[in-house]
């Protein structure tokens, strides 16, 4: 919809500002906060772009790429594109919920409320896969919206942020599924379908889609395999799961918002919804696959609270269709838009603060937040160690060896983890074999059984370096620094 009215270009303004606003917090905020082991993951990926990675697709590594190459390496560089989809975001709810008739006031509030809550503002300045596929996903709703028999300009975009959709991260083939489900069940929907313009769209989406599924083919099935076994490999019915994914919901959307947004996807799906009112079915169709498979898959395994943002972004411009005379009108719409907004923005704030300077006392390993301290001391400990000791640095698994080399700034042997591989595995399969530096510090994810590092088994000598007391990193007793000596200068074997 086009924003003519005046209350809607002054209510455009106003939320413009708001939202530059916001992001200038964002970006202040970026800079202060360490990365986590995933963001440093990522960007290790970013050096070496490519159409795919074994752990997820390219988007979120190509953008981080662009950004660290404009800006140099950097937590701001890392999480400049979650920003900027952060915003983005919140601006489509603005305009989605527009096209469904929503009045420029409620559809205001419904994109303060989306940048208010934990998933979008804690999202927003994190770098992850869920924030680029919540922006591609609520683009495609902005141009499936507007798809006219004599306009080319919403069929292209809709093509390009399909493709997006699928490049963000693989449950964003869901999307796919959401537009099949919303042309079989819907005369618009087969409509489009059938219209020469949809041609436009597929030729574009196979267009980006179909160098990433080559990708993935020629490595083993890339992200899709590992994904899936993710997903389904090793499940086990665990009904307690389910009560905290919902939980998780309840607190990364606020209470009000994850009501509302749970009742669309129970009322939106009803044959008077889809003969009088197809683009609030489009919704439905946008949002429930991905939210029903979270929902689905938290009864065997965990389930992240980020991972349906997406969903969320496709059912929230819903809402006030449904609130506002769609199937209900709600009395005191004021006092509950307040809730909805104030509660929502209480728990970002206080998340915010708590990574910056913890103030609850929880234990580091269960404060999600501690993902975003501690790494440059760590860091500098290992780094002080190894120049100490004349030895190479190494590190077990993706996450450590992915944090360690960019708070050292130098290169990390990587030593891989039985039973979990990652992109690392498949760069070290494309490289020549290397000698192994004849001494080694090797810092490993402490376990509950004392196991040496695979590579200091053959050594002449391995002994830990214990680190206690007041002075040793925070980090410190998540860790176990080995020290291996007179390892035999063969050469490394390919994992």
């Amino acid at each position: 919809m086009d924003i003519g009215h005046p209350d809607e270009r002054r209510t455009a303004w106003m939320l413009g500002i708001f939202l530059l606003t916001l992001s200038g917090l964002r970006l202040l905020l970026a800079g202060r906060l360490e990365l986590s082991p995933d963001e440093a993951y990522y960007l290790a990926w970013a050096r070496q772009p490519a159409w795919g990675y074994f752990d997820h697709p390219p988007l979120l590594a190509w953008l981080i790429h662009v950004a660290a190459g404009l800006l140099g390496e950097s937590e701001f560089s890392v999480r400049l594109p979650a920003i900027l989809h952060g915003a983005a975001t919140s601006w489509l709810l603005f305009e989605n919920a527009l096209a469904l008739s929503a009045t420029a006031r409620q559809a205001f509030w419904l994109a303060v409320l989306g940048s208010a809550t934990p998933l979008l503002s804690v999202g927003s300045l994190i770098a992850t896969p869920e924030t680029a596929l919540a922006f591609s996903w609520s683009l495609l709703l902005f141009f499936a919206l507007r798809l006219r028999a004599d306009r080319h300009g919403p069929w292209l975009g809709l093509g390009l942020a399909l493709a997006l959709c699928v490049l963000s991260k693989n449950t964003g083939w869901l999307a796919v599924l959401g537009l099949a489900l919303y042309a079989a069940a819907s005369r618009p929907g087969r409509e489009a379908l059938l219209s020469p313009r949809s041609v436009l769209a597929g030729t574009v989406a196979l267009g980006l889609i179909v160098p990433h599924l080559a990708w993935n083919s020629l490595h083993r099935g890339g992200s899709l395999a590992f994904q899936a076994q993710h997903a389904f490999g090793g499940v086990s019915f665990a009904p307690m799961r389910f009560l905290e994914f919902l939980g998780s919901q309840l607190g990364v959307l606020g209470p009000v918002a994850a009501l509302a947004a749970g009742t669309f996807l129970v009322v939106g799906l009803s044959r008077r919804v889809i003969t009088t009112r197809p683009q609030i079915f489009l919704c439905w169709c946008l949002a429930a696959p991905l939210a029903l498979l979270c929902l689905g898959l938290s009864l065997f395994h965990k389930v992240e609270a980020n991972w349906p943002a997406a969903a969320w972004a496709a059912a929230l411009p819903a809402v006030p269709w449904m609130i506002f005379g769609g199937r209900w009108y709600v009395r005191r719409p004021a006092v509950w838009t307040a809730l909805a907004v104030g509660i929502a923005g209480i728990f970002s704030v206080l998340i915010h603060v708590q990574a910056l300077a913890p103030w609850i006392p929880i234990p580091m390993e269960r404060d999600a937040t501690a993902r975003l301290r501690g790494w440059r001391e760590l860091s500098r400990e290992a780094a002080d160690d190894a120049e100490a000791l004349g030895a190479a640095l190494a590190a077990e698994g993706y996450a450590t060896t992915s944090v360690l080399s960019f708070y050292t700034g130098h290169s990390v042997r990587y030593l891989p983890v039985p039973g979990r591989r990652s992109q690392y595995d498949l760069w070290e399969e494309e490289l020549p074999s290397r000698a192994l530096p004849p001494r080694l510090l090797v810092l490993q994810p402490a376990g509950d059984i004392l196991r040496p590092p695979d590579v200091c088994r053959q050594a002449a000598q391995r002994y830990l370096l214990l680190k206690e007391g007041p002075d040793a990193p925070a980090r410190a007793p998540f860790y176990r620094f080995w020290v291996c000596e007179g390892i035999e200068s063969r050469v490394e074997g390919k994992p």
